[in-house]
Formats: C-alpha cells, sequence, structure tokens
C-alpha cells in the first residue's frame, strides 16, 4: 500500500472510531446494593423518620457520587437533590410514608437497569 493510500486509512478508521457508538461504564453496583439497603429500611414500617430519610438519601448521594458517566451521575444526582429537597427540607412533618418513599427508590432502581439496557452504560 503507498502512502497516499495508508493515511487515507488511517484518516477513515480515526472517523469510524469517532461516531461509532462506544460502551460508556458506569459503577452502579455500590449505589444499587445502598438502594436496595434503603428499599429494606421502607419496607420495616409505614412511616420513617425525616431523620432517616435525610440519613439514607445521603447515603444515596454518596455512592452516586462514584458513578463514573457523567450522564448517569447527573441524572441520578438530580434526582435524589429533589427528594432531599421534597422529603427533608420542604416537608414540615416529622416523618414520612415509607410507600412514598418506594416509589421513588424503586424509580431508582428502575433507572440504573434503563440506564444499561437502553443507554448502553455498562455497570
Amino acid at each position: 500500500m503507498n502512502k497516499f493510500k495508508m493515511h487515507h486509512l488511517i484518516i477513515f478508521l480515526f472517523f469510524i472510531f469517532l461516531i461509532s457508538p462506544k460502551v460508556s461504564f458506569a459503577d452502579f453496583k455500590p449505589l444499587k446494593l445502598q438502594i436496595e439497603k434503603f428499599q429494606n429500611v421502607l419496607a420495616e414500617s409505614d412511616t420513617i423518620s425525616k431523620r432517616d430519610v435525610k440519613k439514607n438519601l445521603k447515603f444515596l448521594m454518596n455512592k452516586a457520587k462514584l458513578v463514573e458517566n457523567k450522564l448517569a451521575k447527573g441524572h441520578i444526582n438530580d434526582d435524589l437533590k429533589f427528594l432531599m429537597d421534597k422529603y427533608v427540607y420542604k416537608n414540615s412533618k416529622n416523618s414520612v410514608k415509607s410507600s412514598e418513599l418506594t416509589y421513588w427508590i424503586k424509580h431508582l432502581h428502575d433507572e440504573l437497569k434503563m440506564f444499561k439496557k437502553d443507554m448502553g452504560i455498562d455497570g
């Protein structure tokens, strides 16, 4: 192969690499385990104290920081900030119905599956 063809082949392969879909990596395991722990806590009683909600959401936020994929990390952190705001900061009661939080925590769990299945984020 002459230099001209080799040069074009290298440029072509470079562009193919740039536009090819890439599998992204995000370590969801620590977050998934923390979500499951929180689900177990919520299953124990009909209500949970606002203090325990805050503590568990902070644990989830710390695990979410470990997610390497920026898209997944941003989406998960936004959801957790929303939950913290709704159930801790703007909540005038001292407790929360576990069923309300169970819905949202299951939603987070389902999002992890969606990131992996539909978006190709390996974790």
